[in-house]
């Protein structure tokens, strides 16, 4: 292989079974998520699933491989296959509010399949490749230096490896055999009725559905796997809604002093939150301005230094240069490493597709600066908690774009999505490298698995959509597009007001004062009360147990389990 560098780089030492078990894992998830993020307005992790799925068809191949080599292509496997998932959640939750803002814009791209199809997969390709970027850059801060805990990655390795040993066989056992009676008690099945509730209100006389707990096995065990380190932060967020948002955003009924009006609390929660978020983002550059400066510095040197070499092979190839250029043999060339190639392509094909939508170029800058700094937060959120934040995210990264720019409809949807599938790409790849991390992976082949399952998706993704959206009729019961439609009833009457942003930026300070992450508090701001408890629990009961690793195979059942249950009943409902 070593006079193929660029192959083995994508494709490492794979063997043709996972290829293919890796590309179909892309378009079970892509076409799945699809669907469940638009029709439920939720987007499970994908990775224990097909990592399960993954484990029972290696096992029913006729030359098995060695227990060693089968964790590793399953890593892989579910490395090409899980990003698929994510970035249909990201276009799933956003896509479909162009069909809320200006329904004839969307009709018109259906009108022509190839077309929808092709725009779909530039979107794609550009957002995916600079999520990669992102993601690629992201792991030292958060993997080698937060040490964060990636909860999915936990349990995704615990899947891959509860086979080590026959207890955590049967701890994940146990977490499948107890998720399924759980879900059939709760949703049913064939004729038998579920019987219990899927979320429960405490003391609904006095509070309403402020104590609302959700029957949702997959919460307490991504909590488990967080802890207290997460569990902290949401209940004061949850505190925080309630004694802090609530009267802030009502103070002119109680004083004579009258900042602004009463604003819907979803719009208030927005710009309080960007506060929260600018606090965290001061901070970091207050604390280390040198050291970034530094590797601000070095980061655009390598990239010009790449440009240039770039530049050369283009007029090389052009026939504009008739001799080998004395670069080709220079000491730094061996030095660039492929990584660098990636970011031009990725700062190239996103500039070009913004150019096209006919971003202007401040328009361009202030956008993608918007979206580094917000998938930053989105991926350390994730990396603690396991659950990301698309929508909220989104709107901040939208919010200065629509005071700045005045973006059209369809500007506005590209936004949203480019972020999105961003973030998702970003998110997923750190997964990803954490779970090969646990399991001794080789991470130069996971990386070219990414790029694998990033070009599956975006040939796959634009007709999947285009089905739903034709098939099933957007907007309708089958595809509601709650998180579109949310989406765009906020933009049309959203009110952004410099007072509400510098007050969350100062009670981000207090709480940094008081040792809680402001942004890790979001999560209980501006999830429902029933997630944000459920995940509560499944932190608290850490207190509870002397060894946490130990029921970690359990928590991987739960998720697996819940995750196939979902899937299946939705997919069933659409026959």
């Amino acid at each position: 292989m070593t006079e193929h560098p660029n192959l083995e780089y994508i494709v490492g030492t794979m063997n043709i079974f996972s290829l293919i078990l890796g590309i179909l894992f892309t378009l079970i998830s892509t076409a799945t998520l699809s669907y469940i993020s638009i029709a439920t307005m939720v987007g499970p992790w994908m990775a224990p699933t097909l990592v399960l799925l993954g484990r029972i068809l290696f096992k029913l191949r006729p030359n098995s491989l060695s227990p060693d080599k089968v964790k590793q292509e399953l890593i892989f496997t579910q490395a090409v296959g899980s990003v698929g998932g994510t970035i249909a959640t990201g276009i799933g939750f956003t896509l479909p509010m162009l069909y809320f803002l200006d329904k004839q814009i969307l009709n018109s791209w259906l009108a022509s399949p190839v077309q929808f199809c092709l725009f779909i997969a530039l979107c794609c390709l550009a957002a995916g490749s600079f999520g990669i970027m992102l993601g690629r850059f992201f792991i030292k801060p958060m993997i080698k230096e937060e040490k964060l805990s990636f909860p999915v990655s936990q349990l995704t390795y615990s899947v891959v490896d509860s086979d080590s040993s026959s207890g955590q066989a049967k701890s994940l056992g146990w977490g499948i055999a107890g998720t399924t009676l759980l879900c059939i008690a709760r949703d049913g099945i064939f004729a038998l009725k579920g019987f219990i509730p899927k979320t429960i209100d405490l003391f609904p006389s006095l509070f309403g559905n402020v104590f609302s707990f959700s029957i949702w096995p997959t919460l307490w065990s991504i909590g488990f796997t967080a802890g207290l380190g997460v569990a902290v932060p949401l209940l004061v967020g949850i505190i925080s809604r309630y004694y802090v948002l609530h009267p802030l955003n009502n103070h002119a009924h109680y004083f004579s002093v009258n900042l602004f009006p009463p604003f819907e609390f979803i719009t208030f929660t927005t710009a309080f939150c960007s506060g929260l978020v600018l606090t965290d983002f001061v901070a970091g550059l207050a604390k280390n301005p040198a050291i970034i400066a530094n590797r601000f510095k070095l980061y655009v040197s390598n990239i010009a230094h790449v440009a240039g070499l770039a530049l050369t092979s283009i007029k090389k190839a052009l026939g504009l240069v008739s001799r080998q250029p004395r670069v080709a043999n220079d000491p730094v060339l061996k030095k660039i490493s492929l990584f660098h190639l990636e970011t031009v392509v990725a700062l190239t094909g996103s500039i070009a597709l913004l150019w096209y939508l006919e971003f202007s170029f401040l328009a361009q800058v202030v956008f993608l600066l918007s979206t580094v700094i917000a998938t930053y937060e989105i991926c350390f959120i994730g990396g603690e908690i396991g659950l990301i934040q698309f929508g909220r995210f989104a709107t901040f990264v939208l919010i200065p774009m629509l005071l700045l720019f005045k973006p059209n409809p369809i500007q506005i949807t590209v936004i949203c999505m480019f972020f999105s599938i961003c973030a998702a790409t970003a998110s997923d790849y750190l997964f990803d490298y954490k779970s090969g991390q646990l399991a001794g992976s080789n991470q130069r082949r996971l990386h070219g698995a990414q790029w694998l399952g990033l070009l599956v998706t975006a040939l796959s993704v634009g007709a999947i959509l285009y089905l739903l959206f034709t098939k099933l009729g957007i907007g309708s019961q089958d595809l509601f597009a709650h998180r579109g439609r949310t989406k765009a009833l906020l933009i049309q009457t959203l009110n952004f007001n410099p007072y509400v942003v510098g007050m969350g930026f100062l009670y981000g300070l207090f709480l940094r004062q008081i040792r809680v992450n402001p942004t890790m508090t979001l999560g209980g701001i501006i999830m429902p009360n029933h997630i944000s408890f459920g995940l509560i629990l499944g932190g608290l009961c850490t207190k509870f147990v002397k060894n946490k690793q130990r029921y970690m195979p359990f928590c991987a059942g739960v998720f697996a389990c819940e995750s196939l249950w979902v899937l299946i009943s939705l997919i069933l409902k659409m026959f």
